[in-house]
């Protein structure tokens, strides 16, 4: 019928919306599964960290107050400026007003799977893919093992932030190819997206491979007819979506500043922390090599951190990218691609290679993150274009490639052999074979076998794809990507119920207004800091000493867990803690009496308050603690960003409050106002005089309200610029006839 009507239907034009629904489909069950929250794990952030932490910002919301402080936490901490949890996100954090925060969460990352596949298909359309090619790589980019692993572990930030990568890469290569002020505006909404996100480490990489991208046009490419129009589009996008997220950004700069680089970014060191070495090459093609936790295959060398080091994209993928290399098409684009796929496991393997090094002098920024397998998210999404365009030469008449793509594989399986057996040559010496032997034997035959069976599909796939089945090519190589990659990527994403440990109501009560701390960290710094109880922490609304942040923590929050480790029954007394829970086990009172957590300082020891938290000794905590009990601090009102206290007459010296100073809380004494100081170089401490007082105390962050008043007009220039039209001259006006 429509034949006759001059109507005829491509049946491409159906491939992205096929595809697109295997792609997607895996990960309907974040819409399914109801109030069953993502598995929990020793490396699994979401129900220890991502869950609580948003029910809490839910709960702020309710309460009509902006989340700028969490008081339960690490003795407080300024939960926006921290940037983790993306407070300000368009696509996440309006949903938390519909649902409870595990479905907005889940509808959210289920949001953004979609965006990623239609993001990478543009992209791979873009860079002239077939509609066919555009939808394969979409397909490998979408059910990726980066964005499989990081679900499955909870990671938020990093899913929602791999998301866009995409978008923001279509709009750089449309600025390199045709400037325009919309141009410009997309690249800065795509911009201010990807720093709304969350975490800052994707969108620094985002932008590092798609500024190398832009460099490389403007040498040699596209952009090299129009310089001056590309650079201008560039800055202006990147300045204006700077602007729009400045909400964020200047927040979390007073924060980076106030830390005083306490911690050890900055460092190749710290960059190379968790770093994959050349053994872990391997598990590009074998994922399971050394264990997944995820499905419960045990790991051969715990803690091994699976979702940091494998990125697993399927082995018909590496085939087709190799590919696409030697294709004998002109266009130069997939060896750049290529090249910054090097760069990209260059920075993954860290100090494992010396080249590192060289990287972390050269490239501003690239020591500030620990973790640098996630540039693999870079590679993921680079390799399924390769792959894409790998399909597209082999499903077009070449008379080349036959040959070229043998010599190409061949040269390319040798080079990368040669490869990996230097880098892990460094590792071998301690590497344990015979181990290794028993424990595949005991946990790897499934996995190999599934290897071998996605090997040998995609070998006969790229040998008779050239000659064989057109019609059906599609959909062949779609089936193969998904059952590889659904068993060795989607099969990590699971799901049960919430099984978070909780406090007993016993527990709450015995705690008070004063703190516990996690009895399964040992009092070490390092898992103070990434502590396991912040669920139960933040549920009861009772203060605990840690956090389960990756990010920069304020300087007194530094100071507590650093003085933890050399002086932990002081400091544990000082920060009004005397509570130890370890889960499954009784609630643990120490013998020695804390301070409270507010209370009165006198006159006569003033002295101890300029003193370290880390130099006071046991005496100095008995004498103070004698000291707080006679004179007698009412608490008014205590809300997480209010604190009102009424003290007695004719007392003057300093009232202490034991939770973090930091610049954004301001202070009132009988209406007037008054400085906070730092108190043990880690608490507040307010000056009073004698006479009756009532003391307020708020958190007013100044810096938010900047970064607020920069966002609006950011957006008001950009919705300026995007509905502008230039008027036309009138000498180009058509004449009446």
């Amino acid at each position: 019928m429509f034949a006759e009507q001059g109507m005829t239907i491509d049946r491409r034009s159906y491939l992205p919306l096929i595809i697109g629904l295997f792609a997607v489909l895996p990960y309907s069950s974040l819409l399914l599964s109801g109030n069953m929250v993502l598995k929990d794990g020793v490396y699994s952030d979401y129900g220890s960290f991502q869950l609580p932490v948003r029910e809490f910002v839910s709960h702020e919301f309710v309460e009509g107050r902006f989340p700028h402080w969490i008081p339960w936490l690490g003795c407080g901490i300024p939960l926006h400026a921290t940037q983790q949890v993306g407070i300000c996100y368009p696509l996440l954090t309006p949903l938390l007003w519909l649902v409870n925060a595990n479905m907005a969460i889940k509808a959210s990352l289920f949001l953004h799977v979609v965006l990623c596949y239609w993001g990478q298909y543009r992209l791979g359309r873009q860079l002239k893919l077939s509609v066919t090619g555009a939808s394969i790589a979409a397909l490998i980019c979408t059910q990726s093992g980066f964005l499989c692993t990081h679900l499955a572990v909870g990671h938020v930030t990093l899913v929602l932030a791999y998301a866009l990568v995409p978008w923001l890469w279509c709009s750089v290569i449309q600025i390199c190819d045709t400037t325009s002020p919309r141009g410009a505006c997309r690249f800065a909404a795509n911009v201010a997206g990807l720093l709304l996100t969350g975490h800052p480490q994707l969108p620094y990489y985002a932008l590092l491979f798609g500024g190398i991208w832009a460099a490389a046009s403007l040498a040699v490419g596209a952009a090299k007819s129009h310089r001056l129009a590309v650079v201008s589009a560039f800055t202006t996008g990147l300045m204006l979506g700077i602007a729009i997220a400045a909400v964020q950004i200047v927040p979390t700069w007073e924060l980076f500043q106030e830390n005083g680089g306490q911690s050890t970014r900055g460092t190749a060191e710290y960059a190379s922390t968790y770093a994959l070495n050349g053994l872990d090459m391997y598990r590009l093609l074998i994922p399971s090599l050394f264990g997944n936790p995820m499905v419960d295959i045990p790991e051969l060398m715990a803690p091994d951190f699976y979702h940091e080091k494998v990125c697993y994209l399927g082995v018909i993928t590496w085939c087709l990218a190799i590919i696409a290399l030697f294709s004998g098409y002109s266009s130069r684009w997939p060896w750049g691609i290529a090249t910054l796929i090097g760069l990209g496991l260059v920075v993954a393997l860290g100090d494992s290679t010396p080249l590192f090094s060289w990287l972390c002098a050269s490239v501003p920024g690239l020591t500030l993150f620990r973790c640098p397998g996630r540039c693999l998210s870079m590679v993921s999404i680079l390799m399924a274009l390769l792959a894409g365009r790998g399909f597209d030469s082999l499903t077009q008449p070449n008379p080349l490639l036959s040959r070229r793509a043998e010599i190409g594989l061949a040269a390319a399986f040798v080079f990368l052999a040669l490869a990996v057996g230097y880098m892990a040559d460094q590792a071998v010496a301690e590497f344990d074979a015979a181990r290794w032997i028993e424990f595949a034997k005991a946990n790897l035959r499934w996995e190999f076998a599934a290897s071998a069976i996605a090997t040998l599909a995609a070998i006969i796939t790229c040998w008779l794809l050239p000659r064989f089945l057109s019609r059906f090519r599609p959909l062949i190589v779609a089936m193969i990507v998904v059952m590889d990659l659904g068993y060795f990527n989607l099969r990590c994403i699971q799901f049960e119920g919430d099984s978070s440990v909780q406090l007993t109501d016993a527990n709450v009560a015995a705690i008070g207004t004063q703190r516990f701390i996690d009895g399964d960290t040992g009092f070490s710094s390092q898992e103070v800091r990434y502590s396991r109880c912040v669920a139960a922490a933040v549920r009861t609304r009772t203060r605990m000493i840690g956090t389960n942040e990756g990010g920069v923590l304020p300087h007194g929050c530094e100071e507590v867990f650093a003085a933890l480790e050399t002086n932990p029954d002081v400091t544990l007394r000082m920060a009004a803690c005397r509570s130890v829970w370890k889960k499954n086990a009784p609630l643990q009172t120490s013998p020695n009496e804390a301070l409270p957590r507010i209370w009165f300082y006198p006159d006569s020891l003033q002295d101890y308050l300029d003193k370290s938290i880390k130099s006071l000794t046991a005496t100095n905590v008995d004498h103070m603690f004698t000291v707080a009990n006679e004179i007698r601090v009412e608490v008014v009102i205590e809300e997480s960003q209010r604190i009102v206290v009424q003290l007695p007459p004719d007392t003057s010296g300093t009232l202490v409050i034991a939770d973090t100073w930091y610049p954004g809380w301001k202070c009132r004494v009988n209406e007037k106002d008054s400085e906070i100081r730092q108190a043990f170089h880690c608490f507040r401490g307010v000056s009073i005089d004698a006479g009756t007082h009532l003391v307020e105390l708020r958190y007013e962050p100044k810096n938010f309200f900047n970064g607020l008043v920069i966002s609006v007009s950011g957006i008001g220039v950009l919705f300026s610029i995007s509905v502008w039209r230039p008027c036309r001259s009138r000498g180009s006006l058509p004449v009446r006839a």
